[in-house]
């Protein structure tokens, strides 16, 4: 009797751990399904995770006490040797200003590629070298749809024809743009943002379409560098993401809202001459992460912030071209009312915030068909019509035996 309800036993076990097993199964699939969709044939992973930082330190203590820490972590980043030349009692603009000057320090003394190149600081010690493509920046604005030419196009796509044959000038623009909305959506966050209205995030929106189509124009007109270049593509999905996650959370504080902004974006979203850029946008990260990203579709399998990576090649300082920093490429002449648009910049993952630059990370993971929980790195439950048969079958063995 002991040896037939021990082999019961066994078979309910079994039956169980099956059903388990199976539905560990279908999670992993599923995961793999998802990823498929996130990903793109562009990326070996989710886009914008194999960006390739170094860590570049705190580099002087020139802060204002009290300031806002994303503030404090820009300025604070520029060398001391810099002094005041950054500043600007428009803390938005001064994170924007500063960014330009940490850009150039560090493209003066941080290429180690052997080509000409141009470097991001991305916050939290974060810094990015990417080579230059061989192309004109004059001729990134037919990539830009008439319905999506902003007040900006005219100062930094068409005109700044002194940095022409610095195509990256754009994502120097961009990034500071980034930073320096970063600045105004954590003041506000904290309480600290006092000046009333302003236009504090529509420059990194606007931006973002023109880094796009530069990438674009760079894929029509150095296609080898666009094939071979990974830097150039995980910093443009990694930006894009940081961009538009903290344009959505600012352009939702009434600090920074603005109907023309949100007209920007549906024209973004939605008119027929964009067509060919979300196109490009789709091909490139893939849909579901572009439409989520970019056109507030559903969420990806997965929202990196990834952290500098430690083995990657950290640059070691050389001595600067010239003893003078470079020429600000993007010193902005200030707000233009009659333009309708003016300064920002925003975005990416503060230390104290687990949740800055995720994007969407409180979206409820979908349950499979089996219902298997899918949500990526979760343990998959138990689904209770699969663990019936065995659970059933241990009962009616105890009960007999």
């Amino acid at each position: 009797m002991t040896s037939r309800r021990a082999g019961a036993i066994r078979i309910g076990l079994a039956a169980a751990i099956l059903a388990l097993g199976g539905c560990a199964e279908l999670h992993e699939e599923a995961e793999l399904r998802d990823l498929e969709q996130a990903s793109s044939i562009h990326f070996s992973g989710e886009p914008g995770a194999g960006v390739e930082f170094f860590n570049y330190g705190t580099q002087s203590n020139m802060a204002e006490p009290g300031s806002s820490p994303v503030l404090a972590d820009i300025v604070n980043h520029l060398p001391a040797s810099y002094g005041r030349t950054y500043f600007d009692s428009d803390p938005i603009t001064w994170g924007h200003e500063t960014s330009h000057g940490i850009h150039a320090h560090l493209r003066n003394n941080f290429n180690n590629t052997g080509q000409r190149a141009n470097a991001f600081y991305l916050l939290n010690n974060r810094a990015a070298l990417v080579q230059e493509p061989d192309i004109r920046k004059s001729t990134v604005a037919p990539f830009v749809p008439a319905s999506l030419r902003g007040s900006r196009f005219d100062l930094y796509i068409t005109g700044s024809a002194d940095w022409d044959d610095t195509p990256l000038y754009v994502w120097d623009e961009w990034n500071a743009y980034i930073n320096g909305g970063e600045v105004g959506v954590d003041m506000v966050e904290r309480g600290l943002w006092d000046r009333g209205w302003r236009d504090g995030v529509a420059g990194q929106l606007e931006f973002t379409v023109y880094a796009l189509a530069l990438a674009m124009a760079v894929a029509e007109q150095d296609p080898d560098y666009f094939a071979r270049n990974v830097a150039f593509k995980e910093l443009l999905a990694f930006n894009t993401r940081r961009a538009m996650a903290v344009y959505r959370k600012g352009a939702l504080m009434s600090d920074f809202t603005w109907d023309t902004q949100d007209r920007y974006l549906r024209a973004f979203e939605e008119s027929p001459d964009a067509e060919p850029l979300r196109a490009f946008a789709r091909d490139l990260f893939g849909q579901q992460w572009a439409d989520h990203v970019l056109f507030d579709g559903p969420p990806p399998s997965s929202d990196p912030d990834p952290e500098p990576n430690p083995d990657a090649p950290q640059p070691e300082a050389d001595e600067p071209d010239s003893p003078a920093p470079d020429p600000d490429p993007g010193a902005d002449p200030g707000p233009d009312p009659s333009a309708g648009w003016t300064d920002d910049g925003l975005g990416g993952g503060w230390a104290d915030d687990p949740n800055a630059g995720q994007g969407f990370v409180d979206t409820p993971p979908p349950a499979s068909p089996t219902g298997c929980q899918t949500s990526p790195g979760q343990r998959p439950h138990l689904p209770l019509w699969l663990a019936l048969p065995g659970l059933a079958l241990l009962a009616v063995t105890r009960k007999r035996l």
